[in-house]
Parts: structure tokens; C-alpha cells; sequence
């Protein structure tokens, strides 16, 4: 399961950290390995797009710890995408142009 997978990293982030992460990923996460990139990767695309879309008066603290468990997502995604080297381009291409498009770095190019 993607959960006891995040919990297995090391070093162990702190606990507010791996409080967030675990609430990040949906208990129904598959349990093929294979998903954990993708998994992940939606996981922190969902924490940026609700960082992105609040309203900076509206933020209650918590920006600086759902961009650091956007982050810790992403690199955990990278490495669990690292485990099949054959397909790691396609993956990490995959990912980037997934989170191109929570900010609308994609709109922004093509204009």
C-alpha cells in the first residue's frame, strides 16, 4: 500500500510532515507499485492547486507546510520512479507536465 510505502521512507520526516503526507494520499491508493509515481504526483498536484487557489489573505499557516509536503511528494514520486530505470524519462516528463498545469505554465507558453 502507497501509505505503508510513504511511512517506510528514511530519513522519517518530522510529524506534522508525515501527518500531511499520509493525509495527502487517499487510503484507496493502489497497491501496485507501479502507481506510486503517478499516485504521488496527483497527490501533490492537489496540495499546489489548493495553495495556489487560496487567496494569500485567506492562508492560515499552513502554505509553508503543503509546499513542503508538495515537495517531500514529488522527490518520494521521483524516487519511486527511479525503481524502474527503463521507464524513469517517461515518468519524470510525465510528472513535470502534470505540474506545469497547476500553475498554467502550459497557457502561458502557448500564448
Amino acid at each position: 500500500m502507497l501509505r505503508d510505502w510513504l511511512a517506510s521512507r528514511t530519513p522519517t520526516p518530522p510529524p506534522r510532515l508525515a501527518a500531511r503526507l499520509a493525509a495527502a494520499v487517499p487510503a484507496s491508493a493502489s497497491s501496485d507499485s507501479n502507481d506510486y509515481p503517478p499516485s504521488l504526483v496527483a497527490a501533490a498536484a492537489a496540495i499546489l492547486h489548493e495553495t495556489v487557489d487560496q487567496p494569500g489573505n485567506e492562508r492560515n499557516g499552513t502554505a509553508a507546510l503543503d509546499l513542503l509536503a508538495a515537495d517531500a511528494l514529488i522527490t518520494y514520486a521521483v524516487e519511486a520512479a527511479a525503481e524502474d530505470c527503463e521507464k524513469l524519462a517517461a515518468l519524470t516528463d510525465e510528472m513535470i507536465l502534470r505540474l506545469a498545469a497547476v500553475t498554467g505554465a502550459e497557457r502561458r507558453e502557448s500564448t
